[in-house]
C-alpha cells in the first residue's frame, strides 16, 4: 500500500537555513562533493509532486557527475540557468472504448418509513451507429433508453471506427412528500484513481454514504480520507475499503467520533493502481422536518484555480434565507477544503450575464491546513452563475443550493426544504462534454454555460437521438443559457471553439399538497469520449 500523498510547497535554501534543516558555512568556504550531493537529495525531499519531475532530471545529473568526476569544487560555482516551469497540455488520444458508472437510486439510509413512495428512473443515450451494452446486455443506439428504475451498473461503448464512443446517462430519485422529501439526480461518470467529493454533512440527523463501485477484474483497494471544519477525520478501519471486482461497498462518514460538529465534509479517495466509480449519497432529516437529498460525483481535484458552473440561485425567502419566523437549517453557500499542510488563501468571485465580480467579504480567505470552509451566499441576487475561486494552494471546491418551502410540521419553527451540490468542473467543453436533461415525471432541467476565458467562446449543443444542433456565443467571464434548448431533448454533446467553457444542468419541479414547494438537483457536465482518450504530456 502507497503511503498517502502529502501536500507540500518548495522551501528555499534560506527557508531551510532558518528551519534548521541546513547551517551556514563560513564565509569563503566551499562545500564538499558529499555536501552537494546531500544538498542535492534534500531539494528532492523538499519539492513538491508537482515540482518533482522537473527537478529529478537535474539533480540526478549533478549527483552522477559528482560519482563520476569528484565535481572540482574549487573553481568558481557557475550560474544556474532558471528552470522554466512545467505545465500540461491535453492531446487527444486515437479513439478508444469507453467504461461509465452509472449510480443506482438514493436509497433509504435513514430508514424511514415512508419510502415505499420513492419514485426511480434512469436514462442511458448513446451516439448513433455505437456499439454499446449496460451490465452485459446490449443497449440500442441514437435514441435515449429511459427506464423506471434505477438500479445502476456499467455503461461501456465500443468504438467502431466509424462512430465516437460516446455515451451518457444519469439516475433520477424522487420523494414528493415524507421524511426524505426531495430530488437526486446523479450522472454516470468515468471510474477515478482518484477523486474528490466536496458535499455532504455528518451532523445529527444527517446520512453520509460513499460508494464505490469497480468495474474491473480485480479486486482494488482503497484508501478514504474524511475532512472536517477542523482538519482530517479518522474514520473506522483507517479508511481502507476492499472493493471486489464487479462490486460496489459503502462507507458510512458518520460513524467516527471525529466527525466536526458543524457537520462539514470533504471526502478523498485514492487507489492502489486500479480504478473506481465514486459518489456520495446525502440525505438530511433536520428533527422532524424533511431536509433533502442527493447523490453526487466526484468533481475536480484540488487546484488553485476552480469553477464550479450552475450556481442558480433565488430570491431569498425561496432558500432557506427568510429574515425572520421559521428558519432552513441549510443556505445556499460555497465550500472549500484544503488538503495542504499549510494555510491556503482563496479568493471567491461570480461569473454571471454581465461578466465576473469578487463575492463580497471573500477577497482574501484563509482556509486552515486539512480543514473544510463554508461561504455564505446570502445577499446575492438571484440569477445564474458560474462560481471562480483562486487560491495559493491548491482547494477543492463546491456550491451547496437550496430550495426552501413552508415551516413543517406546524409550530415546529423549521423550514421543508432540499439541497443540491455543485463540484467543481471536471469537463471542459474544448474537448467536448456530455450533457443529460433529466424530464421524468415532468422535471424542469436548465442548463447553464460559463466562459471563464478572457475570450470570446462559441458553444455547439447537438441532440443525441434527434435532428438538431444550435450555436451560441458566450462573452469573456460570462454565464449564460441556452435559448432555444426544445423540451424533447433528454441528452446532447457540447463542444467549444476553446479553452475555459463549462456548464452543469440544474433540476427543479414542484410537489403540492402538504409539503408544497420547489425540489432541486443538479447534474454536472461530463467529460466526452475525446477529453476522456486524451493524454497529458509535460511541455518545458
Amino acid at each position: 500500500m502507497s503511503e498517502k500523498r502529502k501536500y507540500r510547497t518548495s522551501r528555499t535554501r534560506s527557508e531551510r537555513i532558518r528551519s534548521g534543516r541546513l547551517r551556514r558555512r563560513p564565509e569563503g568556504q566551499r562545500p564538499s562533493p558529499k555536501e552537494v550531493l546531500a544538498g542535492a537529495w534534500a531539494s528532492l525531499r523538499e519539492a513538491s509532486p508537482r515540482s518533482l519531475g522537473a527537478s529529478v532530471g537535474p539533480l540526478l545529473s549533478l549527483a552522477l557527475a559528482a560519482g563520476a568526476t569528484g565535481l572540482t569544487l574549487g573553481a568558481p560555482m557557475v550560474p544556474v540557468a532558471p528552470v522554466n516551469p512545467v505545465r500540461t497540455q491535453p492531446l487527444a488520444a486515437p479513439d478508444r472504448d469507453i467504461l461509465l458508472i452509472c449510480p443506482p437510486a438514493a436509497g433509504n439510509g435513514l430508514e424511514v418509513a415512508d419510502y415505499d413512495q420513492v419514485r426511480q428512473a434512469s436514462l442511458l443515450a448513446v451516439q448513433d451507429g455505437a456499439t454499446a451494452s449496460f451490465e452485459g446486455e446490449a443497449l440500442p443506439s441514437g435514441s435515449p433508453q429511459v427506464q423506471d428504475f434505477a438500479e445502476g451498473g456499467v455503461l461501456s461503448v465500443k468504438h467502431n471506427g466509424s462512430s465516437p464512443a460516446e455515451g451518457m446517462g444519469h439516475s433520477a430519485t424522487l420523494m414528493e412528500a415524507g421524511d426524505l422529501r426531495g430530488l437526486a439526480t446523479a450522472a454516470c461518470t468515468a471510474p477515478r484513481s482518484t477523486a474528490w467529493v466536496v458535499a455532504g454533512s455528518t451532523r445529527p440527523g444527517s446520512y453520509a454514504e460513499l460508494r464505490l463501485s469497480n468495474p474491473g477484474n480485480t479486486t482494488v483497494t482503497a484508501s478514504v480520507q474524511a475532512y472536517g471544519s477542523t482538519g482530517p477525520v479518522d474514520l473506522p478501519g483507517g479508511g481502507q475499503v476492499a472493493v471486489p471486482s464487479g462490486q460496489t461497498e459503502s462507507v458510512y462518514l458518520g460513524t467516527s467520533s471525529a466527525t466536526s460538529p458543524d457537520g462539514r465534509l470533504a471526502v478523498h479517495v485514492t487507489t492502489d493502481g486500479g480504478a473506481l466509480g465514486v459518489h456520495l449519497v446525502d440525505e438530511t432529516l433536520d428533527g422532524e422536518t424533511a431536509a433533502g437529498m442527493e447523490v453526487v460525483s466526484a468533481g475536480a481535484d484540488p487546484a488553485t484555480e476552480q469553477l464550479v458552473p450552475g450556481v442558480v440561485l433565488v430570491e431569498a425567502e425561496q432558500q432557506g434565507q427568510a429574515a425572520s419566523g421559521p428558519v432552513s437549517s441549510d443556505q445556499p453557500l460555497v465550500r472549500l477544503a484544503n488538503p495542504a499542510e499549510v494555510p491556503a488563501t482563496v479568493k471567491v468571485s461570480l461569473l454571471g450575464a454581465d461578466g465576473e465580480w469578487v463575492l463580497p467579504g471573500a477577497e482574501s480567505l484563509t482556509v486552515d491546513p486539512g480543514a473544510v470552509f463554508d461561504v455564505s451566499l446570502a445577499g446575492v441576487a438571484p440569477g445564474t452563475y458560474a462560481l471562480r475561486t483562486t487560491s495559493d494552494q491548491p482547494v477543492a471546491a463546491a456550491v451547496q443550493l437550496v430550495r426552501s418551502a413552508g415551516e413543517y410540521p406546524a409550530r415546529s419553527g423549521a423550514l421543508l426544504h432540499d439541497r443540491a451540490w455543485l463540484q467543481a468542473s471536471t469537463a471542459d467543453l474544448s474537448l467536448g462534454a456530455d450533457i443529460t436533461l433529466p424530464r421524468h415525471w415532468g422535471l424542469s432541467p436548465q442548463l447553464a454555460l460559463a466562459n471563464s476565458s478572457p475570450q470570446r467562446r462559441v458553444v455547439t449543443l447537438r441532440a443525441v437521438g434527434e435532428e438538431w444542433s444550435s450555436q451560441m456565443v458566450l462573452e469573456p467571464g460570462a454565464t449564460a443559457v441556452p435559448e432555444d434548448l426544445p423540451e424533447t431533448v433528454s441528452a446532447l454533446t457540447a463542444s467549444a471553439d476553446g479553452e475555459g467553457v463549462h456548464g452543469a444542468v440544474v433540476v427543479t419541479t414542484e410537489v403540492t399538497g402538504e409539503t408544497a414547494g420547489t425540489l432541486v438537483s443538479a447534474l454536472p457536465a461530463v467529460p466526452g469520449a475525446q477529453a476522456q482518450a486524451s493524454r497529458h504530456v509535460l511541455l518545458r
